[in-house]
């Protein structure tokens, strides 16, 4: 099957942030009759007269940020000089878009399936027999018999996938605490990744009584054959099992940029990325060719990859 998912979005966003102390002390002016307020009994007066102390400390940290002096250091004749630092309000507008995707494929395989409650003879004269994601079952007898190759194997089911993203921003914003009248930022990151991979299954050969081959070529590449005797003439034997396997590959990258547009010499920048890669290999099930109670095998050469060639 296959399946792919799509996503953006966008944001746009402003902010106004005002000196709480500054907000507080506004309040308590408008309210100065209410918060003057000492008739009542002993709880009022105690409450309104924490009030009042409230509204003291916010008047005087409002006066300090409005006129907000510190020393910032000494002149050429060695004096301290004295910098206005207001700490008012902060300003921001900004834009923001992501989008992302990603995809599957993903293939599954069907099973055939040979059955045979008592023999089964299978006959090739001049060419080959391939038997691929197959189970095969006989009660009796199996007689396979080709001029040239006799091959079972695995079938494959293959799968990929891939995804990506990309983030990216701008905004515009004010800072008159920090001296920073207008910045402009600018940011874009994303990701991108891409896998794939095979899994092999076994085609399976299940023989009540003896099987028997003769051919030039006998192959077994993922394949799981047990009979109760066997009989094998090949020239060239090869048994081997299949390995699974998949990769992965992913990238990333990132950057920002910002610049004080009252004081073009003040900016930053910022650039990252970084890649990476796996893959892996494994058998998930060996090729086993089992005989439970013996037979022979007449070849001149045998290979045996990573397979199990063994009688109960």
């Amino acid at each position: 099957y296959d399946n792919t998912t799509k996503q953006s979005s966008s944001r746009i966003g402003a902010s106004v942030g005002i000196n709480s102390a500054i907000v507080n002390t506004v309040e308590n002016v408008r309210d100065i009759k209410k918060l003057t307020d000492f008739s009542g009994n002993s709880y009022d007066i105690l409450n309104n007269a924490s009030k009042v102390v409230g509204a003291i400390k916010d008047g005087a940290a409002a006066t300090n940020d409005l006129i907000n002096y510190k020393y910032s250091g000494t002149d050429s004749t060695g004096a301290e000089t004295l910098k206005n630092d207001p700490n008012i309000f902060k300003t921001s507008i900004s834009y923001n878009k992501s989008k992302s995707k990603s995809s599957v494929h993903n293939e599954t395989v069907e099973k055939s399936s040979l059955v045979s409650g008592r023999n089964m003879n299978i006959k090739s004269k001049n060419g080959s027999i391939s038997i691929s994601g197959t189970d095969v079952k006989v009660g009796n007898d199996l007689d396979l018999n080709a001029k040239k190759d006799i091959t079972i194997k695995a079938s494959e089911e293959n799968f990929t996938s891939s995804n990506s993203s990309s983030q990216s921003g701008i905004s515009l914003s004010s800072n008159l605490q920090e001296g920073r009248a207008l910045d402009l930022s600018i940011s874009k990151a994303g990701t991108k990744g891409r896998g794939n991979g095979t899994n092999y299954i076994n085609s399976t050969v299940n023989v009540g009584g003896k099987l028997k081959t003769d051919s030039e070529n006998l192959t077994l590449s993922g394949a799981n054959v047990e009979a109760d005797k066997l009989d094998i003439k090949a020239k060239n034997l090869v048994i081997e099992s299949k390995q699974d396997k998949s990769e992965r590959k992913d990238s990333s990258y990132g950057g920002s940029f910002s610049i004080d547009l009252v004081n073009p010499s003040s900016f930053s920048a910022n650039i990252n990325g970084s890649k990476g890669s796996g893959e892996k290999e494994w058998v998930n099930k060996q090729t086993s060719l089992i005989a439970r109670n013996g037979g022979k095998i007449d070849t001149e050469n045998l290979t045996n990859i990573g397979a199990v060639i063994g009688s109960e």
